[in-house]
Order: structure tokens, then sequence, then C-alpha cells
């Protein structure tokens, strides 16, 4: 079956298809698919610039929080058509109206 490294540059094994890998090495198309990458996600409404730890490439997850004033937060995942899914929004805080001091005596 074909290894990992025996992928062109550009390229990347397909999991789970040992079995239709040839034994002979790799091709384009069978065992090899060319690497899907998103590039920079957007950032949300109302969400701070998106943390993408394991990069930016079909698969991985990049996470978001919300700025001051909002509540929630999410992710963004890398489809296999080179965009971003999103998962969660960002929501305004609503504490209520505001009361008026009381008096002091």
């Amino acid at each position: 079956p074909c290894l990992s490294m025996s992928c062109p540059e550009g390229y990347r094994y397909k999991r789970f298809t040992s079995a239709m890998c040839p034994v002979q090495g790799c091709t384009v198309g069978t065992c090899c698919v060319r690497d899907v990458i998103c590039g920079t996600p957007e950032t949300p409404s109302k969400a701070m610039v998106p943390v993408c730890p394991w990069g930016q490439m079909e698969g991985r997850v990049c996470t978001f929080g919300c700025v001051l004033g909002y509540a929630g937060g999410g992710t963004l995942t890398c489809t296999s058509a080179g965009s971003w899914n999103l998962s969660g929004s960002c929501k305004v805080v609503d504490c209520g109206p505001a009361r008026s001091p009381s008096p002091v005596s």
C-alpha cells in the first residue's frame, strides 16, 4: 500500500483507502488527494479574530470568542470545498433595564 511520504508535493495520503491503493505506489486520484486549504477565515460578526492552532487545511477547526458586551463563540471548520463552515455566534448581552440608584439617607 501507499505511504503518506510517497505522495507528490501539494498532495496528501487519503486515509482509509489502503485496500484500494496500488502496491506499486501512490498515484494522484487513488491514494493521493490535493491538499485543500481554506485560507484565513473571516471574523464572524462581533467576534474576536479566530484562532487556528492546527492550520487552515481541510478538516481543521478554528475557534473564536466574542468581543466585550457579547456572549457566545463558536468554531469555523475548513470544508473539502475550500470554504469555512461557521457554527456558533455572538449575541449581545442583555442585562435588562437599568435601575436608578436608591437615594442615600
